[in-house]
C-alpha cells in the first residue's frame, strides 16, 4: 500500500487497493458525512471486503478517524 498523507487519503488508497470503482470513496464519504454513520460495519451499502479493511486500518469507530 502506498504511503498517504490524511486519513482520508488512505481510505481512498483502500479502495484503490481493492480494486473498487471509485464511486465506493463517495458512497463511503456520504455515510459519514450526510448519513453520520459512526461505525464502518453498519455501512451496509459497502462490500464487506472494504469494511472489513477499514476496521482494520482505523478501527470500527468512525470518530477515530
Amino acid at each position: 500500500m502506498k504511503q498517504t498523507k490524511t486519513k482520508y487519503g488512505k481510505m481512498k488508497q483502500i479502495v484503490s487497493d481493492l480494486k473498487l470503482p471509485d464511486y465506493r470513496y463517495e458512497q463511503l464519504t456520504k455515510a459519514i458525512f450526510h448519513q453520520r454513520i459512526g461505525d464502518f460495519d453498519d455501512m451496509h451499502i459497502l462490500p464487506k471486503t472494504l469494511r472489513m479493511a477499514l476496521v482494520n486500518e482505523f478501527g470500527n469507530n468512525v470518530s477515530s478517524v
